[in-house]
């Protein structure tokens, strides 16, 4: 390295301990370690400039799948929830309700509780749902989210409605409406003003 190219960047002590820990681990000097990181961060910046909302969107489907489960095809769950019986039913909306809150408290403490980090967990949590985040005009931090399945039960979109449900009670969000129909969900959400 010629010493033109040298620079002194101010990093926090203790992010700098966490690499010097993670080279460590890795058997790999410290030098070599952050220039292996920032190299291979921007050679993939190339490609995908938001790689950071990658990285993050990672760490919040890792969050997500701790919950445990499995990937059940949606044309099958719909067949599985109309044989459930109502206890059973209510059941499974409380967990998904208690499992959703868990993962908005994470989500909130990691990131934030903006309506971007709200439809973000909406997305991985339901892939294939599509999902709109509408601004209310006139009013002030309040926006209409609504998820659309196509060819999906009401039972379905009961139990969407209720992770909605989890979520905003962790991001300390007051849901003012909420229309549940055979595939669609839509939740008017206001935020605590700022």
């Amino acid at each position: 390295m010629s010493p033109e190219s040298r620079r002194l960047v101010p990093i926090s002590e203790s992010l700098i301990r966490e690499a010097m820990d993670l080279s460590s681990r890795l058997g790999i000097p410290f030098r070599e370690l952050v220039e292996k990181i920032l190299s291979s961060f921007l050679e993939v910046s190339k490609m995908n400039p938001h790689l950071i909302e990658t990285i993050y969107d990672f760490d919040l489907m890792e969050d997500i799948k701790r919950i445990g489960g499995m990937i059940i095809p949606s044309s099958f769950l719909g067949k599985l929830l109309e044989k459930l019986d109502e206890k059973d039913f209510n059941e499974l909306r409380e967990e998904l309700f208690r499992s959703a809150q868990w993962i908005g408290l994470l989500t909130k403490t990691k990131r934030g509780s903006s309506p971007e980090y709200f439809v973000k967990i909406l997305r991985i949590w339901v892939p294939d749902a599509k999902i709109d985040l509408i601004p209310v005009p006139n009013s002030k931090n309040t926006y209409k989210i609504v998820v659309s399945l196509f060819n999906q039960s009401y039972l379905f979109s009961e139990l969407i409605n209720s992770v909605i449900e989890g979520v905003a009670k962790s991001f300390e969000v007051f849901i003012e409406s909420s229309y549940i129909d055979k595939g669609v969900v839509s939740v008017v959400i206001r935020y605590a003003q700022s």
